[in-house]
């Protein structure tokens, strides 16, 4: 098996007694997932998501911010980049959320909003530990889901997918 594509997780990792920070990670991604799904709405997800692909290609695209960025000290520099990154975010979400009148032609799936709610999260997590140098890991878990060159192009391809596969079904009405 391609060691690129393993997804395995060892279960010595997940250890309630002593949990390490990838612990506190997959629990806050597995419950972040079930409560953002039930209280958010669709346009509010399509919103979410736009900001946060705005946010990760302003990022990545300016200058200005890049090299501000790699010029942090590593360590210390990660509340700047994490914060830097929320910013943008945040004002991004305010700006999107106000000024765009979002009608979704999505299914009004529960189990569309999960899957939704779940790669949203995802993408968030992928950007934001992308910010983050890998040795302040204590496992393999967070470059194998989230920071590897695979998962995050999974993490920022797979909501557009979806959110595709979603209007296709959603423009085929039920069959009487």
């Amino acid at each position: 098996m391609d060691p690129l594509i393993n997804i395995s997780i060892d279960p010595s990792l997940v250890n309630i007694s002593n949990p390490t920070w990838d612990t506190f990670l997959v629990l806050f991604f597995i419950v972040g997932t079930l409560i953002y799904s039930f209280f958010a709405s669709r346009e509010r997800l399509s919103v979410v998501l736009l900001a946060t692909y705005s946010t990760i290609a302003i990022l990545s695209a300016t200058p200005l911010l890049r090299d501000y960025m790699a010029a942090l000290p590593v360590a210390e520099g990660i509340p700047y980049r994490i914060g830097i990154f929320l910013f943008l975010f945040i004002i991004l979400f305010v700006l999107f959320s106000s000024h765009m009148s979002l009608r979704s032609d999505m299914a009004q799936s529960w189990l569309h909003g999960i899957v939704l709610s779940f790669l949203q999260i995802g993408l968030l997590l992928s950007a934001l530990l992308s910010l983050i140098p890998a040795d302040v890991f204590s496992t393999q878990f967070v470059k194998s889901f989230f920071t590897d060159d695979l998962p995050r192009s999974v993490w920022m391809l797979a909501p557009i997918v979806v959110m595709a596969l979603m209007r296709r079904g959603a423009s085929h009405p039920p069959q009487v």
